[in-house]
């Protein structure tokens, strides 16, 4: 059985080896928790760029075999209804839309004030070239910062994301019928008549979509060769030529936009550590700060959500002292398992495995730990275990703390260090230990 998640994001993609892995990377790093990635007649790298990036847990990569090319409410469809019961909100948009909150980070804390409501629609902002001819090199985000004017028609466009068992039909790629009514940032209705376009003065406060719609002339002349993938004879679509006539009604730097450029330092550094080969530890980048600790005590150790290289850790240190792992997901725990012998438990030592329904009701103050590595799914859940810990443990361990809210979660934390050389990032804290000792063995990574 499939895990149950927030937020899960489906896409129909095409030839993107340029893009694909900032535009994945982007959307992980503002709350999305599963993606469903259906490649469309792909002849380039796309799906090896994508098997690069260090989520593929998260990932879903499927293919069109035939060769139909209006294929993208058909698909959408699809999605839905395999992976529609297994999310909460489901987010549709193409590769060249970045989805995000004005304001707010995580997507996933704007949603919450959503619930209420089929689905939540957000105005694109129509991103131009900057004078690209060729595709930008680097972050297409920091490369493409001017737009068209606020008032732009195109603006009146938006994208949505839905709750999946609200939905009843699509009316277009841009918009599906829900019961209650998908909203704009302002809890307002869609208008009855919407499709592809509305008819109310754009807003971006609360959320927007950043359109890079034309990105470069090399991009251009790119998507002139695929044409699109929703069929011109379909009620209510548009027609559209990818000619340079209309290259030039979308290529506008009225605006200097830089909204999108909070994100872009996590994103380059996680990109860049991808590319880094020989430090990028991906899911494993915790082992440089876990070991150690292992290694310095002698105590039991809580281990929530369960992971080949912690668990593993765990697992052989368990000889000596008593462990335990916990894990909301009883099929991922019990293809953990499998991996370990099983021992006995005592007081002291051996390794325990329980499954939890949610972290926040599990018990773990039921003895003091040594050490408390937190690393289950939910960010929020991770922040409340750091909470709940804070005085019943001498050392906790944060994974991930580059997204969201995690970094701020060890703040009331008497001593802290955190490794920020290697991705994901981890920290580790304590109201007891100086971690003196740690800081000294760990800075000739920080160093690098």
């Amino acid at each position: 059985m499939m895990k149950q998640c927030y937020l899960t994001l489906g896409a129909v993609i095409r030839n993107q080896e340029h893009y694909v892995k900032e535009w994945l990377a982007f959307h992980h790093l503002v709350g999305v928790e599963r993606f469903v990635i259906v490649l469309h007649k792909c002849t380039d790298k796309t799906e090896e760029r994508i098997r690069e990036l260090p989520f593929q847990d998260k990932i879903h990569i499927h293919h069109i075999v035939n060769d139909e090319q209006f294929v993208q409410l058909g698909t959408y469809l699809w999605i839905l209804e395999r992976y529609g019961r297994f999310t909460k909100w489901l987010m549709f948009i193409d590769s060249d839309e970045f989805f995000f909150g004005s304001r707010e980070d995580d997507l996933r804390v704007i949603l919450t004030d959503y619930e209420k409501h089929g689905g939540l629609a957000a105005h694109w902002l129509e991103m131009g070239t900057n004078g690209n001819v060729l595709k930008p090199s680097g972050l297409s985000i920091e490369a493409l910062v001017k737009r068209a004017p606020d008032r732009y028609g195109a603006h009146y466009s938006f994208k949505s994301i839905i709750q999946s068992q609200c939905f009843q039909k699509f009316l277009s790629p841009h918009l599906a019928v829900t019961k209650p009514l998908t909203v704009m940032e302002d809890h307002s209705e869609v208008g009855a008549n919407w499709i592809w376009i509305g008819d109310r003065t754009p807003t971006h406060e609360i959320v927007r979509v950043n359109h890079y719609h034309t990105r470069s002339m090399e991009d251009w002349i790119e998507r002139y060769r695929r044409g699109q993938c929703n069929d011109p004879e379909r009620k209510h679509t548009p027609e559209y030529v990818y000619n340079s006539r209309i290259f030039k009604s979308r290529d506008h730097e009225d605006v200097h936009d830089t909204c999108i450029l909070r994100f872009a330092k996590t994103l380059n550094a996680r990109l860049h550590q991808m590319k880094t080969t020989n430090r990028q530890l991906a899911y494993g980048s915790h082992v440089l700060v876990l070991l150690p600790c292992l290694h310095w005590t002698q105590g039991p150790v809580l281990e929530t959500g369960a992971g080949y290289y912690s668990t593993s850790l765990l697992s052989l240190y368990s000889q000596t002292r008593y462990c335990r792992t916990l894990e909301s997901d009883r099929h991922w725990l019990e293809k953990v398992k499998s991996f370990f012998p099983s021992s006995e438990v005592s007081e002291n030592r051996g390794h325990e495995f329980r499954h939890v329904e949610n972290y926040r009701d599990a018990v773990i103050d039921d003895r003091d730990w040594d050490i408390v590595f937190i690393d289950q799914g939910d960010h929020a859940d991770r922040v409340e275990t750091a909470l709940r810990m804070k005085d019943k443990c001498r050392l906790v361990i944060l994974h991930d703390t580059e997204l969201g809210n995690l970094d701020s979660a060890l703040d009331g934390y008497r001593y802290r260090y955190d490794l920020r050389t290697v991705f994901p990032h981890t920290s580790i804290a304590s109201q007891v230990d100086d971690l003196g000792w740690l800081k000294d063995l760990l800075n000739v990574y920080n160093e690098h």
